[in-house]
């Protein structure tokens, strides 16, 4: 709204939004289809119960791609959105999961074979600290 743009507001806002869609691909990825609940989905990941975390849409090499497109396309209001919206996405994750800076690097958890303890070093223990994984 700042940017009296609604094509930036609205990528902004789907694409803010829609990151997240990873996460049900990581439950389906790990679980299969058949045990999918929304109870379990959140329960799997509010007690960090996952061996691989693939993460597919959280990454900052997407942020450096929607910012060339950007730049590339005269800076179009979409992908100035977007990049703005995931951008803000990721920035809030890293912070909120006391993570490593590169835990959010798609190449550095392929890297590592998506292992979850190799590329969130110590994220259950941060949960644990800050009470919100009982």
């Amino acid at each position: 709204m700042m940017t009296k743009s609604w094509s930036i507001t609205a990528a902004c806002f789907i694409s803010g939004i829609l990151i997240d869609l990873d996460h049900v691909l990581d439950f389906f990825i790990l679980y299969g289809w058949r045990s999918f609940t929304i109870k379990r989905f959140f329960h799997v990941f509010y007690h960090v119960q996952f061996k691989q975390i693939y993460l597919f849409f959280h990454a900052w090499e997407w942020l450096l791609l929607l910012y060339l497109a950007a730049w590339i396309t005269g800076w179009n209001p979409w992908f100035i959105g977007m990049f703005v919206g995931a951008g803000h996405h990721i920035i809030l994750d890293y912070i909120s999961n006391g993570g490593y800076l590169w835990s959010y690097s798609i190449l550095l958890r392929w890297r590592n074979n998506f292992d979850f303890e190799t590329t969130f070093p110590g994220l259950i223990k941060y949960r644990e600290k800050q009470g919100t994984n009982d």
